[in-house]
């Protein structure tokens, strides 16, 4: 029997973790975002100066920090096309796989008071 105290931390856990990944994606995509626009104001050979200036007036704290800006503007102008980053040797930058998902989620539903 399930009580309903549990019940409602499960749904907690759900909903803490779906928020994780929503922000989490939020972040992703304005990464993407900004080198995109980072990618357009080279085209249209926008100083990279004043590519940071109007990345800034428009995504706030968002903003890529000054090094990432021209370090994309850099390879933007020397031809690069694709805004995603390129793979990397070394560990993998996550872990999260389904069975370890459901690893995790057994190892708190039996203790839910166990911590990291």
């Amino acid at each position: 029997m399930v009580h309903m105290a549990d019940k409602n931390i499960y749904i907690y856990d759900i909903y803490i973790t779906m928020v994780f990944w929503i922000v989490f994606d939020f972040y992703l995509f304005k990464k993407m975002d900004q080198r995109t626009c980072i990618k357009f104001c080279v085209k249209n050979e926008i100083k990279c100066a004043d590519a940071f200036r109007m990345l800034t007036v428009a995504y706030g704290e968002a903003t890529l920090d000054r090094s990432n800006v021209y370090g994309w503007y850099k390879m933007f102008s020397e031809g690069r096309e694709d805004v995603n980053d390129e793979e990397r040797a070394g560990r993998p930058s996550t872990s999260t796989t389904d069975e370890k998902i459901n690893e995790v989620e057994k190892i708190i539903l039996a203790n839910r008071r166990i911590t990291v």
